[in-house]
């Protein structure tokens, strides 16, 4: 798996298009069981923050929720979006340690008053986040097309 570094530049897209092409910014590290991809969708809002979207995929456990939470601290601190969409439909499994990402995720996005949207959930992370009561903290949506619309 390559690599990509943090300087390279993002090929931006229309709301329109809602994610149909993206381009790399990072990947999970070499041998890790996590995948993530980012990138922006333009025109972002007024005041010129862009939206984001970080798709998932792999198992988020004690080993790789880390590289998420950097994902997460990165956007948040540099890019300073208007949203942070994190599309969990790819992860296969998460762990406590991933859960306690998405709330730290949430809870940092909130002092920087970023809207933290998940789509795509599947029927065992939705479960476990109905179990847990952790559901209600979050924005969810079904899609990523859907969580752009409102």
């Amino acid at each position: 798996m390559i690599r990509v570094g943090w300087k390279q530049p993002l090929q931006r897209l229309s709301r329109e298009e809602g994610g149909a092409r993206m381009k790399d910014d990072r990947e999970g590290a070499p041998g890790s069981s996590l995948q993530m991809r980012r990138h922006a969708i333009h025109p972002g809002s007024p005041d010129g923050r862009t939206p984001w979207i970080v798709r998932i995929a792999g198992e988020v456990d004690c080993t790789t929720s880390g590289e998420l939470r950097e994902e997460i601290d990165q956007l948040l601190a540099v890019d300073h979006p208007d949203r942070l969409i994190l599309d969990v439909e790819g992860v296969t499994h998460m762990y406590s340690s991933g859960l306690g990402t998405l709330l730290a995720g949430l809870r940092d996005a909130n002092k920087r008053h970023v809207r933290f949207t998940l789509s795509g959930l599947n029927r065992s992370l939705r479960h476990t986040l109905e179990r847990t009561r952790l559901y209600s903290l979050f924005e969810i949506r079904p899609t990523v097309k859907e969580a752009l619309q409102t």
